[in-house]
């Protein structure tokens, strides 16, 4: 088991909600059919993907998504550079705005930039542990691994006065095949669960993922928070249902955004929506002392 006293988190760190783009390069010639569904706090969502991966290239198409902000059926994501950058795409507008970590980033820094000495946010008591680790059943006739992951930690969050201190606690069980080695598959398929935001905790996650080899053919993530009295729980379940590897003649196009379309950069037209989470904050803080 992994522990840390106390560490500090730059207001930054907001790109945790984009953490789960991290990729790494692709294996050639790999198809597969994924369902994800999450419930819990009185939402359901469901989102059923279509991927193929080539080399460092990869191509990731929204068949199903119920409950999503983000996704619509139809939509597709394309890199063809391991996910920098990584192209989100509406073929009803013709615009692919562009969602890798690299511009999410730079999305956050401009706006935490505006905010400084407004909001400050700190990690205490973190720890990551591996509970399990042991043969698993065989999926899709390959045979896996199952381990189970442990993590915790307490988050404290300051906006412009307002204080709110938050527990985190996520139990991950993972199915993996290790047989078919660190694919690139997670561009949507990853082992790593949602970045914290913190540096030193996310390196400790990583270094205990990282005993372990292959990619999930199934993840089932109970994410539980309580603030305030209140509890909260969630339950996130990824499955591969369909794979099929060794192919080959994909088109380079697959991988490409479309003649035709538009690139944006992140909410480009839209503003930011991190400032802006900020100046309502700032609204109703002047709101009640009015």
């Amino acid at each position: 088991m992994n522990t840390m006293k106390r560490s500090r988190l730059s207001g930054a760190t907001l790109a945790l909600a984009f953490s789960w783009l991290a990729t790494a390069p692709a294996w050639a010639g790999v198809s597969y059919r994924a369902v994800t569904e999450t419930s819990g706090s009185g939402h359901a969502n469901k989102i059923v993907v279509s991927g193929k991966a080539e080399g460092s290239k990869a191509r990731i198409e929204f068949a199903e998504a119920s409950g999503s902000p983000m996704f619509k059926p139809g939509s597709f994501m394309v890199t063809e550079n391991a996910g920098e950058p990584l192209f989100l795409c509406d073929p009803g507008q013709k615009i692919c705005s562009e969602m890798s970590a690299k511009a999410m980033t730079q999305t956050i820094g401009a706006a935490m930039e505006s905010m400084k000495g407004m909001m400050t946010m700190e990690v205490t008591d973190p720890k990551v542990e591996k509970l399990i680790d042991e043969p698993g059943p065989s999926m899709l006739g390959i045979p896996t691994r199952h381990v189970r992951y442990h993590t915790s930690y307490t988050m404290t969050l300051s906006v412009m006065g307002h204080t709110t201190t938050t527990s985190n606690d996520t139990l991950q069980d993972l199915w993996l095949a290790g047989d078919l080695g660190d694919l690139g598959l997670n561009l949507w398929l990853k082992k790593e669960p949602v970045r914290t935001g913190n540096a030193e905790l996310d390196k400790l996650i990583d270094a205990e993922m990282s005993k372990v080899k292959g990619f999930p053919l199934k993840s089932v993530t109970v994410t539980t928070t309580e603030s305030q009295g209140h509890k909260n729980s969630s339950t996130a379940t990824t499955e591969v249902q369909e794979l099929k590897t060794g192919l080959a003649g994909f088109s380079a196009s697959e991988f490409q955004v479309p003649a035709g379309y538009t690139t944006q950069k992140p909410f480009e037209g839209q503003g930011n929506p991190f400032a802006k989470m900020i100046e309502e904050q700032q609204r109703k803080k002047d709101k009640g002392n009015g």
